[in-house]
């Protein structure tokens, strides 16, 4: 199955930080907070555009967001530039609900927030 994915840093106090989401189906969706950490946030900041991340908020430091849950159980390396090109699951159930991971993204020259890409769910 083929899905084209917009991710974004929601709730923060600046364009830099924020709450992960993802947009599937048309609809804005936070993901499970399960083993969130320095990897996952960093695939997240360098799809943003960013150079990576200074810090990864597991627990809802930006709000929980919407209940709707888009993905769950990301597991990046620490070297990939987005998240398509790190593990995850789409909506199976997450013991974590409510979670809200998050990223606190570096400075650096790009700051388009919403950057396309093709990915395969796995």
């Amino acid at each position: 199955m083929h899905f084209c994915l917009v991710v974004r840093l929601a709730d923060g106090p600046s364009v830099l930080e924020g709450r992960f989401e993802i947009l599937f189906n048309g609809i804005w969706g936070t993901v499970c907070g399960m083993e969130w950490d320095l990897h996952e946030s960093n695939a997240v900041c360098r799809q943003l555009g960013y150079d990576g991340a200074v810090a990864a908020p597991s627990w809802p430091a930006f709000g929980t967001g919407s209940v709707r849950m888009a993905m769950n159980h990301i597991h990046c390396m620490g070297n990939e530039n987005s998240v398509s090109d790190c593990r995850f699951m789409s909506r199976q159930a997450c013991y974590q609900a409510g979670s809200g991971p998050s990223a606190v993204c570096a400075q650096s020259g790009k700051s388009n927030l919403q950057y396309a890409l093709s990915n395969n769910m796995q």
